[in-house]
């Protein structure tokens, strides 16, 4: 059972994340180099994420918080997003709130995005579908320690070096990561688990709460273009996180399935913006149009799964 976990974890964090963004074409899961590096760059660290939040017993804001320390592995040690000053992905924060080598409203907003996306909502998925091991460790303590010493030792030899596109992190630049990193995993060990109220019994409200993500994404989006004082950027970025998390606590949106659901809806307007971008921007209908038939066909067998573990559940 741990294994069948285990595996599915692996496997959704490897696709979900990536494909349903568009920032890896459907493609490109046919080049072997790629789905490896995926596979190690967000599978195989995802699931040591959740290895420790099991270990440290964190909840669900736990969880979050280790999630913003692996975006810092992910668009700060392994993509170097989070040291560029231009050329970022989302344009609107180029030019706004550097400071030390970093661009920290970017970094707060990709970060809360990983923190979602990469991570809770595959754990979740994965311990919802696999109940009776979502409180036990899957991994050999010692070998999990070596895996993940091994890659965050790459991960630093990465970003030192230079990268496809000329970037080279500076020492003091991995430093304020690390440090950042370590507090971030430390705040999500401190978070226990704590029992939740009993779920809602409605999916289609929180899949609209998910979808409404798009609203302060773009919102916060267009703060930083306006170039707006950086300092000002942050307790609205932490007002917004705090709004959702009331939300979804007061209407029983963070027990399961409730949150899955969420998820969902956070998957979609992902996928509605990445089809978008890919048939009209990029001008390739015929990638677009597969790229939401295969979207839809995951999404859809993913929905029809948690109704109906969740209907048998209630029976």
């Amino acid at each position: 059972m741990k294994a069948r976990a285990a595996i599915t974890l692996l496997c959704l964090c490897t696709v979900l994340p990536e494909l349903f963004t568009g920032s890896t074409p459907l493609t490109a899961f046919l080049n072997p180099g790629m789905v490896v590096f995926l596979f190690f760059g967000y599978g195989v660290a995802i699931l040591l994420v959740r290895e420790l939040a099991v270990r440290c017993h964190s909840g669900i804001l736990g969880l979050f918080f280790m999630g913003m320390g692996y975006a810092i592995f992910n668009e700060g040690l392994l993509a170097k997003t989070m040291i560029l000053k231009t050329g970022l992905p989302v344009s609107q924060y180029n030019d706004y709130g550097y400071w030390l080598g970093i661009s920290f409203p970017w970094s707060a907003g990709i970060g809360a995005w990983h923190a979602v996306a990469s991570v809770l909502i595959p754990v979740l998925l994965c311990h919802y579908f696999f109940p009776k091991v979502k409180s036990v460790v899957w991994l050999n303590g010692k070998f999990a320690l070596c895996l993940g010493l091994l890659l965050m030792s790459l991960s630093c030899v990465a970003f030192l070096g230079t990268s496809e596109k000329g970037v080279t992190g500076t020492r003091l630049e991995l430093a304020v990561l690390l440090s950042l990193m370590l507090v971030l995993f430390s705040l999500g060990a401190f978070f226990k688990e704590k029992t939740q109220a009993p779920p809602s019994a409605s999916a289609l409200k929180p899949i609209l709460l998910g979808m409404s993500v798009l609203v302060p994404f773009w919102g916060l989006a267009f703060i930083a273009a306006s170039k707006a004082p950086a300092m000002a950027f942050f307790p609205i970025w932490a007002g917004v996180l705090c709004l959702y998390a009331w939300l979804l606590n007061r209407y029983h949106m963070l027990a399961l399935p409730g949150f899955l659901y969420f998820g969902m809806g956070w998957y979609l307007h992902n996928v509605i913006q990445a089809v978008l971008l890919i048939g009209l921007v990029m001008k390739k209908p015929g990638l677009g149009l597969a790229t939401l038939l295969v979207d839809a066909l995951i999404l859809g067998l993913l929905f029809v799964a948690i109704r109906r573990k969740s209907t048998g559940a209630r029976q």
